[in-house]
């Protein structure tokens, strides 16, 4: 068996910040952003190999639940596991839903998992 963790970066639409011109580069707020998720995968994966699970990561940019469902198609994934925001309400419909998408769309199983205190 094999865990293959995967971070989707996600960069803010410019159309939402008006004082970010089209097409800028990100800035460093969100640079220091994407370092700190990249350190975390790579330490949550080093806690699964010290444990004996055989794990390995992956890093990808782009529409993150059509990423997912990518990676899992190329990488013959068995289940896809993912961690909810668990929104409700008006935030739901404003930000849509990654999982929600996954459930619907995805070609294989999937099991949604809460973040602690939910």
């Amino acid at each position: 068996m094999e865990i293959i963790l995967l971070h989707v970066d996600v960069t803010p639409a410019p159309e939402f910040d008006p004082h970010t011109p089209p097409h800028a580069p990100p800035t460093e707020e969100i640079k220091n952003l994407h370092a700190d998720e990249k350190s975390y995968i790579k330490l949550t994966c080093a806690k699964l190999e010290k444990a004996g699970v055989n794990a390995t990561y992956l890093l990808r940019e782009g529409p993150v639940a059509e990423t997912i469902m990518e990676v899992a198609e190329i990488m013959q994934a068995d289940i896809i596991a993912m961690s909810t925001h668990g929104r409700t309400g008006m935030l739901r419909i404003l930000l849509g839903s990654v999982a929600e998408q996954v459930v619907h769309e995805s070609k294989v199983p999937v099991m949604l998992i809460r973040p602690h205190g939910d």
